[in-house]
């Protein structure tokens, strides 16, 4: 009946379609039902529909930091589609779409001298994902340039705005990582006048350590694990012998410990194999119990 539904308001989706092809692990099964709403409205239907049968979805910008087991998932996927990766500029602020690569955000604001999202640059969510990760690096996070976002209350079915400060941004979290009730539809970010050559400079200079340091050559999920306080997990890993470690088509890189990388094949049951290994060797070692960044489907 869903998908009648979902036809009579002639929303897009897709069935039985193997998510290794949104996610940047490239590994995961199947999901029965993709859907693509390309606007406030039909996201507002499809929610509604979903919702009226008791349907578990889950929202996926990206797959940037999602393991899909091989089984597949049960939940409806919805991917937001053209509608949400609108960017609109008056002045120093920046109105981006959930949907909205972080890299071309970060591009649109230095086309404009807009100073603030330099740090960004290499990094593969959207800004959505960013939002709810709280995203950061070099020092810098979301937290510090988020000024409101926009978002669709699930059970109250209606649109609200959310300021920083209702968000509660913590390390790679937020109010909205803890409450699948929300879903994310556009983020205001408050940007300072800088440079347009210095900005782009500074970009391809955080692009290339990304590049160096961390294993872009083969798929991953970015970093698997959040760093405990006071340290690093990549530190952590390595310091207790598992940097090179493989089961099947995964390995934890030999550039970044705290990389988990398809070399080819990997299937979701090796990286949680990897996973479960670096847990028990930390918490053995150190008796540090590591968090996931990484969330799995």
């Amino acid at each position: 009946m869903i998908k009648e539904l979902l036809k009579e308001n002639l929303i897009f989706f897709e069935e039985n379609k193997n998510l290794s092809a949104y996610t940047s692990w490239k590994i995961g099964g199947p999901a029965s039902l993709i859907v693509h709403p390309q606007n406030k409205k039909e996201l507002k239907i499809v929610i509604k529909v979903l919702s009226d049968y008791k349907q578990p979805f889950f929202v996926l910008g990206n797959g940037s930091n999602v393991l899909v087991r091989d089984e597949g998932c049960s939940e409806v996927i919805i991917k937001l589609g053209e509608g949400f990766s609108r960017i609109e500029i008056r002045e120093n602020e920046i109105t981006a779409g959930a949907s909205v690569p972080l890299a071309a955000l970060a591009a649109k604001a230095a086309e404009h001298s807009l100073g603030g999202l330099a740090y960004t640059s290499g990094i593969p969510g959207t800004v959505g994902g960013a939002l709810i990760m709280n995203a950061g690096a070099y020092g810098e996070e979301m937290k510090g340039i988020v000024s409101e976002t926009e978002v669709f209350d699930v059970r109250n079915q209606e649109f609200y705005t959310l300021s920083n400060k209702e968000l509660s941004f913590s390390y790679r979290s937020s109010f909205l990582k803890n409450n699948s009730g929300y879903i994310v539809v556009s983020v205001t970010v408050r940007l300072h006048t800088d440079d347009s050559a210095a900005i782009l400079q500074k970009m391809k200079k955080y692009k290339n350590e990304r590049l160096m340091k961390q294993p872009y050559e083969f798929p991953n999920a970015g970093s698997v694990f959040k760093n405990p306080e006071g340290d690093s997990a990549g530190r952590l890993i390595e310091s207790v012998g598992l940097k090179g470690r493989s089961v099947g088509g995964a390995q934890i890189s030999e550039k970044h410990a705290n990389f988990i990388v398809n070399k080819g094949g990997a299937k979701a049951k090796d990286v949680l194999t990897l996973i479960s290994l670096i847990e028990k060797n930390i918490y053995d070692h150190y008796n540090i119990r590591l968090e996931k960044e990484i969330i799995i489907l």
